[in-house]
């Protein structure tokens, strides 16, 4: 019985701890990087255009940072859709002001 705990115990440190501390890790710099490709997509997106250079710009980045192509069109739409919901200020529906 008691071996038995011992070898739960050191499967446990061996495996199971490294690898959650792995994939935490992964995690944190996956984040990161979608981070860093949110503030391009706002900056290439701040003035309502995105010229070809930006593109290629912002789609090498999303390569060097590992990020899916999916993912950071994605991330890029939603920067723009952001920004279109910022540039509202009266209501399409109704005419009235969204913020009184």
């Amino acid at each position: 019985m008691a071996s038995g705990i011992t070898i739960i115990g050191i499967g446990i440190g061996m495996v199971a701890l490294p690898t959650s501390l792995f994939a935490s890790g992964f995690a944190h710099v996956m984040s990161r990087n979608e981070q860093a490709l949110n503030d391009e997509a706002r900056d290439a997106l701040a003035d309502r255009i995105v010229t070809n250079e930006e593109a290629f710009a912002y789609e090498k980045l999303a390569e060097s940072l590992y990020v899916e192509p999916e993912i950071a069109h994605e991330i890029m739409q939603a920067v723009a859709m952001k920004n279109s919901i910022d540039d509202l200020d009266d209501c399409p529906h109704y005419g009235k002001s969204l913020f009184p």
